[in-house]
């Protein structure tokens, strides 16, 4: 790998409207082979996005499936769950839905703009997964939320060492399959 002063050198060339040398790939492989960091974090947070979207649609219209079946139950154990499902603050869960759909639109566009503070928005809501699916004892979605983080802390790395800038994207694109 080379020293910092060529990746400053390759920018600062772009910058005063010379072309930047290829140097070949630098950065790291999402996943050892698939796409770069850069992309990556685009797709976990589509993936992400459309994930939440899912869930806030299907537990709104469970709970409200659910409600309308305790009412007519004769069973004691459907009619407790009834009203504990009655005592979950919905406001807060819709909320919580939408802001992190909100992160990770952020996210999305933090990776095209190159936008640091935008993909750690996106970080930011995975981190909050974890703790809460660690409070939750669910090491299913731990694992899942660390998977997702991963491509947005190489991404932030390879930025902070220039690595993962607009001019040097075209020797740092890399695609398995996607797009």
């Amino acid at each position: 790998m080379s020293d910092p002063y060529t990746y400053h050198k390759a920018g600062l060339e772009a910058e005063l409207g010379g072309t930047p040398q290829f140097r070949g790939k630098q950065g790291h492989s999402c996943c050892g082979c698939c796409c770069d960091t850069r992309r990556a974090v685009i797709i976990c947070n589509l993936v992400m996005i459309v994930l939440q979207v899912l869930t806030g649609t299907f537990f709104v219209a469970g709970v409200e499936l659910f409600e309308a079946a305790a009412k007519t139950a004769d069973d004691d154990a459907v009619i407790n769950a009834g009203k504990q499902l009655q005592q979950i603050p919905m406001g807060l869960v819709v909320a919580l839905i939408i802001l992190q759909i909100v992160l990770h639109s952020i996210g999305v566009q933090g990776a095209i703009a190159y936008k640091k503070w935008m993909v750690y928005c996106a970080l930011a809501s995975f981190a909050m997964n974890v703790v809460v699916n660690i409070f939750q004892l669910n090491p299913v979605f731990v694992i899942f939320n660390v998977c997702l983080a991963y491509p947005h802390v190489f991404f932030i790395k390879e930025m902070n060492e220039n690595i993962m800038t607009p001019e040097n994207y075209p020797n740092e694109v890399q695609s398995c399959c996607c797009v």
